[in-house]
């Protein structure tokens, strides 16, 4: 059981088991999801092109993957999708045609593209934008430098 407290002038002491707490969480993030496309029609309305980045995340090898796709100019978060499946066709299909459904939609050219550079992110900006800029991210590509250093590094102790 979890204590909620007010931050009022005094505590309820109001006791709610875990999952009423996910349900709350669940209820949250519906309208928090309900308000996005307000948020949406107001930033893209002011700008001329879209430079959007794509990062996905999976908390372990074999779980869904959730896929964040962010307008970088305004900062607004377009699409968050949990896939299964990570194939370039499993994201063409669930990112990039909604992507290019939004973008024709406000009349908006597409200027770039950031991601990790994972290969089937690659393969699909590829096939669904051909000749739109596709950057990977300096600070993915820092990171992974910095495992190599210090893998070396740790070989090095070893040895």
């Amino acid at each position: 059981m979890y204590e909620i407290h007010s931050w009022l002038t005094q505590d309820l002491h109001l006791e709610i088991c875990e999952r009423e707490v996910v349900n709350l969480l669940i209820d949250f993030l519906a309208l928090l999801s309900a308000a996005q496309p307000a948020k949406i029609q107001k930033e893209l309305s002011t700008l001329k092109w879209l430079t959007i980045s794509i990062d996905g995340m999976q908390p372990e090898k074999g779980n869904d993957c959730l896929y964040i796709v962010r307008e970088l100019q305004c900062g607004v978060t377009l699409l968050a999708v949990s896939l299964e499946e990570s194939s370039r066709d499993a994201l063409m299909e669930h990112l990039f045609e909604p992507l290019k459904d939004l973008a024709k939609g406000f009349g908006l050219a597409w200027h770039g593209i950031v991601s990790d550079a994972q290969e089937t992110i690659r393969l699909a900006v590829a096939q669904s934008l051909p000749g739109i800029p596709h950057q990977a991210c300096q600070s993915h590509c820092l990171r992974d430098a910095g495992k190599l250093t210090f893998e070396a590094d740790r070989a090095m102790k070893t040895d």
